[in-house]
Order: C-alpha cells, then sequence, then structure tokens
C-alpha cells in the first residue's frame, strides 16, 4: 500500500500574538491545526507569508510550487483546540 505525501508543518512570517488574536491556541510559536504545526516565524520588513513546508513521504527536498519544502517524518499528533473553532488547514 502506497502512502500518500502529506503536509505536515507550514512556516509562516508571523507574530504569535496575531494568530492568538484570530483564535488559534498558540504553544512556543506553534498552533496545531489538525495533523498540521503551524510555525510563526515573526515578522521582519523583507519576510512575510508562508516561508516553507514540511511534507512527510516525499522523495526529496525542492521547492514545490515555488516553495521551500522539506520533508519532515509523519508523527502522531495531538491536534489543537482554538477558541474560533479551527480543526483542519483547507
Amino acid at each position: 500500500m502506497t502512502v500518500a505525501p502529506a503536509v505536515v508543518e507550514i512556516e509562516v512570517a508571523d507574530k504569535p500574538d496575531a494568530w492568538r488574536a484570530a483564535g488559534f491556541s498558540v504553544a512556543d510559536h506553534c498552533a496545531q491545526v489538525g495533523s498540521i504545526a503551524i510555525r510563526l516565524l515573526g515578522r521582519s520588513d523583507d519576510s512575510t507569508g508562508i516561508r516553507s513546508w514540511s511534507w512527510s513521504d516525499l522523495s526529496s527536498d525542492g521547492p514545490i510550487d515555488g516553495l521551500t519544502t522539506h520533508t519532515a517524518p509523519r508523527s502522531a499528533v495531538t491536534p489543537g483546540a482554538h477558541p474560533n473553532g479551527s480543526t483542519i488547514v483547507d
């Protein structure tokens, strides 16, 4: 049986306080939404938006759609509970 690649982490150049204000639970600069960790890197003048992402079960690193892409192991995680009700990343 073949396992399909899946996003496991997204790195975003944004401040944790902005995500808290939007109703996300954030711990250690990370919001766990479903099976995806959203790592909050903070902002700088030249760094905004999604900076990179990590996928499980890829054969190698390399950009996908121009976005820096890393391989990472799939791990069992406990989804976060968020005041805004978010349960998945779409």
